[in-house]
């Protein structure tokens, strides 16, 4: 065994085993190459809470937060991004009835703006979709009351949480 600066670990392994009346009969040899990952150099930015200015069932970016994306985009430019985790919430306005057919309800629909940030976001830094996941927490994760309409548009959100390495120039 040796390991590299890189984290790989090279092995070498056979089976040895028994087979009714054979003894010590060996497997051929198999060499493996394990990538380990080195979390100690990576850095978990600050959450980045944005509040795009959704209005009630709508999951559309308008310039303002296209704006505010390409400044985060802009701020991340230094760092070597690994993953992107954002999670949506909405206000507790339900889904009408007749509406179901877009969004079925406020879960589908804070999954659904989570997407929407994260597709923006992911195509101005060109981040793959496997490093992103997306989730939702519909109305159940209120930050405020929804007893007002200022309330409502602050639990009209998605939460950011980016994990990057720091790159030195």
């Amino acid at each position: 065994e040796s390991v590299a600066n890189n984290g790989e670990l090279l092995t070498k392994a056979s089976l040895e085993f028994d087979f009714f009346d054979q003894k010590n009969l060996r497997t051929p040899q198999v060499e493996s190459q394990i990538l380990r990952q080195l979390e100690e150099n990576r850095v978990r930015l600050t959450e980045i809470v944005i509040r795009p200015h959704f209005p009630s069932f709508e999951t559309s970016l308008s310039a303002e937060d296209l704006t505010e994306l390409q400044q985060i985009a802009q701020s991340l430019k230094n760092h070597e991004l690994i993953r992107i985790d954002a999670v949506g919430h909405t206000d507790n306005v339900q889904i009408s009835q007749r509406s179901r057919y877009i969004h079925l309800d406020n879960q589908a629909l804070s999954e659904a703006r989570a997407e929407s940030v994260v597709r923006a976001l992911g195509e101005m830094l060109s981040l793959p979709p496997s490093r992103i996941t997306i989730g939702g927490h519909g109305s159940e994760k209120p930050i405020t009351s929804n007893n007002s309409q200022t309330g409502r548009a602050l639990n009209r959100r998605v939460e950011l949480r980016i994990v990057a390495d720091k790159v030195e120039h």
